[in-house]
């Protein structure tokens, strides 16, 4: 999934180089993010039928995830005449920790000492058409596609066992992006939202972010910005039911350019 999302955005990006041959306005941009989870899971035993509300798990407190996590983040926008705006971004989240059950967790049961693992990919892609378009700022709403990649691995080594929550929930969404430019100073900010039934990840999804951009040398940009992405969904895994409310939430700096 890693591959997949990265690698789509890198596409995008190779494909900026070549619109100084068609009339296209472009940005490919690449940095830093830093960002953390917290939220609570909750997971059936193989045996199902527990009342998951009453077994979760705080990530952060129980289960040991309380790290910040840095990584790679990439972004790419093309703006091809009377075709709406395109845009691509990518990160992951990836971190472990341990922590003491305060809930069963599967079949390991309460008060156990774990050792936790929980990657968070995520690829976005989204196409939106201007709605209102005037000198300096626009309002484009559209749709998107946000795909969420979450591994879940929580090991106990006193009883010997360990559960996997992988799922891949591919969400469209509701989309609104807006920006302003004031000279060499920009401003967007993207808003997406879901409420839907999938077949591993029922849920309300809600993905935010906001970001400034200052032009330092003729198409070159540095940039810093703010993502927020809530997830309240339940599915299944393996044959085994479980709810996960987390928020993930965290800061960016990178530069790139315009074209």
């Amino acid at each position: 999934m890693v591959k997949i999302g990265f690698g789509a955005v890198t596409a995008v990006a190779l494909a900026l180089s070549c619109v100084s041959c068609v009339d296209l306005g472009a940005r490919a941009y690449a940095g830093f993010m830093q960002s953390d989870v917290t939220g609570d899971f909750a997971l059936d035993s193989s045996a199902g039928g527990a009342n998951l509300s009453s077994i979760k798990n705080d990530v952060e407190n129980q289960l040991g995830i309380d790290d910040e996590s840095r990584s790679l983040w990439l972004k790419a926008e093309i703006d091809p005449p009377s075709w709406g705006r395109f845009s691509a971004s990518a990160f992951r989240y990836d971190e472990s920790g341990n922590g003491t059950l305060s809930a069963p967790f599967g079949d390991i049961p309460a008060g156990t000492d774990v050792a936790t693992s929980l990657a968070f990919t995520n690829l976005k892609v989204a196409w939106t058409y201007d709605l209102l378009d005037v000198a300096l700022a626009h309002v484009s709403p559209g749709i998107a596609l946000d795909v969420f990649d979450i591994e879940t691995r929580v090991n106990s080594t006193s009883p010997l066992a360990f559960e996997e929550v992988d799922t891949i929930a591919p969400v469209p969404m509701l989309y609104l992006q807006a920006g302003a430019e004031f000279g060499f100073v920009g401003f967007d900010v993207e808003a997406g939202w879901m409420s839907i039934d999938l077949d591993d990840a029922d849920g309300d999804y809600l993905d935010l972010e906001a970001m400034a951009r200052v032009n330092i040398a003729p198409k070159v940009e540095l940039t810093a910005g703010y993502r927020f992405i809530s997830i309240d969904g339940d599915g299944r895994a393996d044959g085994q039911r479980f709810d996960a409310e987390l928020e993930l939430q965290g800061f960016f700096v990178g530069g790139g350019f315009n074209f």
